[in-house]
C-alpha cells in the first residue's frame, strides 16, 4: 500500500544565489532590498543570508569554488513591496531590468526580472 506524502508549506525551502565578488553581490542585494544581509563562513565558503520573518523561507549569496553564477537556467525571485523602486535601486548598483514590472493574472500580483551584479537572473514579486 502506497502512503500519501504530506504535501510541504511551500515548494521552496532555501536558496542559493551564486557569485563571485562577494562583497559586491552582498552590497548590490542590500542595496536592490534595501536589507541587511548576515554575512557566514562556512568549510571555506563564504555566504550571506537573506532575512525572513519567523518561519519564512530565505536563502543566501554563496561564494564557493564549485558555483559560477550567471545564465538563466534558475530564477529565483525575491519579494519587494514595490518592484519599482527595486529596478531603479538594481540599476544604480550595477543590475539591469531585462522584464519592467509586469502583472500577473488574477490576484498574484506583479513581477520583474533583472540581471545582478554578478550576471545572474533574478526575479522580483510584489503582492497585488
Amino acid at each position: 500500500m502506497q502512503t500519501e506524502t504530506p504535501v510541504p508549506p511551500t515548494a521552496v525551502t532555501w536558496f542559493e544565489i551564486a557569485v563571485t565578488d562577494f562583497h559586491r553581490a552582498v552590497d548590490f542585494y542590500e542595496t536592490l532590498l534595501n536589507v541587511e544581509l548576515v554575512p557566514e563562513r562556512m568549510d571555506g565558503m563564504s555566504f550571506a543570508k537573506f532575512p525572513a520573518a519567523e518561519g519564512g523561507v530565505t536563502g543566501c549569496l554563496m561564494e564557493a569554488d564549485h558555483l559560477v553564477p550567471g545564465g538563466a537556467s534558475t530564477i529565483v525571485y525575491l519579494s519587494t513591496p514595490d518592484i519599482e523602486a527595486a529596478l531603479a535601486r538594481a540599476a544604480t548598483a550595477g543590475g539591469a531590468t531585462v522584464a519592467p514590472k509586469t502583472a500577473l493574472p488574477g490576484d498574484l500580483g506583479y513581477f520583474a526580472i533583472l540581471k545582478d551584479s554578478e550576471g545572474s537572473l533574478v526575479g522580483l514579486h510584489q503582492a497585488g
